[in-house]
């Protein structure tokens, strides 16, 4: 298990953290072709699909010799879905008798399991805090600090994101 600073570069690698150590549910696992057009339930269809002419038709400028078959693992979206996230905290709040959500100035904070942390949503700081209460604390990447995602704004100052 991966412990201390954890890199993310994405709020998807957020919301894997958080399905694969603290709610440790199965992903939804599906393949698809390179180019990210369409997601198939096997390997087998896939490859199939992109060999054939007819799918090739809806982008006949992609180099279709060249595509490949990926396997596309995802998570709930914990880190945008509030329901998402209030199973991690229901999951959590088994483990300790001080659970608490509740928005504090202009950010949120999620106390779970002896762990805290700060963030623009409710959603973040739950995620953030279930996660550090893993042992594990994730340190986002320039590319998602820069921009903003699903309508979140990220940049915040460190400590507004739990990094004291």
């Amino acid at each position: 298990m991966k412990k201390g600073n954890v890199r993310v570069a994405s709020l998807h690698q957020l919301d894997a953290l958080v399905g694969e150590h603290v709610t440790r549910d199965a992903p939804h696992v599906a393949w698809q072709d390179s180019y990210g057009l369409f997601q198939f339930t096997s390997q087998a269809e896939a490859e199939e699909a992109i060999s054939n002419s007819y799918y090739r038709l809806f982008r006949p400028d992609l180099d279709w010799e060249t595509a490949t078959v990926e396997e596309v693992r995802r998570y709930p979206a914990y880190s945008t879905d509030l329901n998402a996230a209030w199973e991690v905290v229901e999951r959590l709040s088994t483990e300790s008798r001080h659970t608490e959500i509740r928005r504090q100035g202009e950010f949120w904070r999620a106390a779970l399991s002896g762990a805290e942390a700060f963030a623009s949503t409710p959603t973040l700081a739950i995620c953030l805090a279930a996660l550090r209460a893993r042992g594990i604390d994730p340190v986002f990447c320039d590319a998602l600090l820069d921009e903003e995602i699903t309508g979140m704004d990220l940049r915040l100052a460190p400590e507004a994101l739990g990094f004291q």
